[in-house]
């Protein structure tokens, strides 16, 4: 009777009793971070049952499950949530916003806020999980096919929509987008080394180009200070490096280049090797940045890039002809119509030529090949098998195309 009593008390509570058990036996490729909820972080599990090599599935650990964080010597985790299997695998999560990944078809997302459900179809499974902005209420995501970031904005409605930004890693800090890209040589063509740039939300037109030819291992700490790793007389060295005057300062230990808040407080997530030799989780001290010490990036041999990319406006100028930025941005609708049909044609595809966009008319041709950036771009263009179906243009130009669209079709 006492057993019988005891087994129904586990029916009745089976996922109070299931959520208290603390997993410590894991390796580090069981759990991913996907974001926070409730200011906790938030983790997931997954066993990739299908690779070769991997260890056996978690005893009680749940398959796609979200976990919470206990910190002591190494991370361990606890159940936070079981999946909801109708919806897919977890990709990212805050407090009202989520993304799943559809377990049968890997390239279609989908994404819940408000409780309104939105589904996005990949070209390609995606290179890292999505980034998101509080502040900005945007998300950012790359694929392995498409060349070009793409943007999620939470606004009235949900709004997808491609950047004119090639890039691969990403990471949103103060306003600002980081992400790099590969650095081009005569003798290399790699994923690593990268170049670091960096854009202003929202001013997608305008890349700065912070550093070259440095691991795709970095983490921005402040408005001014890059934690990176820099090859120097064929070594890497992990430095604080500054963007603005370009200096740096090495490191004294190797860091990790992760952020996640835990109770509180900032750190960096880290891996350590436990006594059988098995890699965990650790929280390691958010670093204390050095005021001192710093010395010119002037000694490294950084190799020559063939290939310009993510180029900001002020580097793609219609020099001696009538189009200006003013005119392209901010000419009111009265003011257009004063220019010829010929004009407003040309004038509405200098949006397109300064992404590189391939023209068949002769004399759109004529009139955009002669500036030296247009050529370089359409180099970089062909060498990323970039087509004209690909070419992406940002929001904010797709309104002004649309509006001189308009007033050239009334002519």
């Amino acid at each position: 009777m006492r057993n019988t009593f005891f087994l129904l008390i586990l029916l009745a509570f089976p996922f109070n009793l299931f959520s208290q058990v603390l997993i410590s036996n894991y390796s580090v490729k069981d759990f991913d971070f996907v974001g926070f909820i409730d200011n906790k972080p938030i983790f997931r599990y997954v066993y990739n049952y299908h690779k070769i090599g991997d260890t056996m599935p978690i005893e009680k650990a749940v398959q796609w499950g979200l976990y919470t964080i206990k910190s002591n010597k190494y991370i361990n985790f606890h159940l936070y949530e079981k999946p909801d299997l109708d919806l897919g695998r977890t990709l990212f999560v805050n407090d009202d916003k989520r993304i799943y990944w559809d377990y049968k078809n890997k390239n279609k997302l989908k994404v819940i806020t408000n409780d309104i459900s939105y589904n996005i179809i990949l070209k390609d499974n995606l290179i890292n999980l999505p980034i998101f902005s509080s502040i900005n209420n945007i998300i950012i995501y790359s694929t392995r096919i498409e060349k070009y970031l793409n943007l999620i904005e939470f606004k009235n409605d949900v709004l997808i929509s491609k950047l004119p930004i090639l890039g691969i890693n990403n990471y949103i800090l103060n306003g600002y987008l980081y992400f790099d890209y590969h650095h081009i040589s005569k003798s290399r063509a790699t994923p690593s080394p990268v170049d670091l740039y960096r854009v202003k939300i929202g001013d997608w037109n305008n890349p700065e180009l912070l550093t070259e030819f440095i691991s795709d291992s970095w983490l921005p700490l402040n408005d001014s200070i890059v934690l990176m790793t820099l090859p120097v007389k064929g070594r890497g060295k992990q430095v604080y490096y500054n963007v603005n005057n370009k200096t740096y300062v090495e490191t004294e230990t190797k860091l990790p280049t992760t952020y996640i808040k835990y109770e509180g407080k900032d750190y960096l997530l880290g891996v350590k090797r436990d006594e059988y030799g098995i890699n965990k989780y650790a929280l390691q001290p958010y670093p204390d940045i050095p005021e001192y010490g710093y010395k010119k990036d002037n000694q490294r041999e950084i190799l020559p890039r063939v290939l310009d990319v993510n180029l900001p406006n002020k580097d793609k100028q219609f020099s001696g002809t009538f189009i200006t930025d003013e005119l392209l941005y901010n000419a009111t609708k009265e003011e257009l119509k004063k220019l010829s049909s010929e004009k407003l044609r040309i004038l509405r595809n200098a949006f397109f030529a300064r992404q590189g966009y391939d023209f068949n008319s002769d004399d759109l041709k004529k009139f955009f090949g002669q500036f030296e950036w247009y050529n370089q771009l359409l180099e970089s263009n062909e060498f990323f098998e970039i087509s004209n179906e690909d070419v992406v243009i940002s929001p904010k130009d797709k309104e002004r195309v649309e509006l001189i669209l308009e007033i050239e079709s009334s002519k």
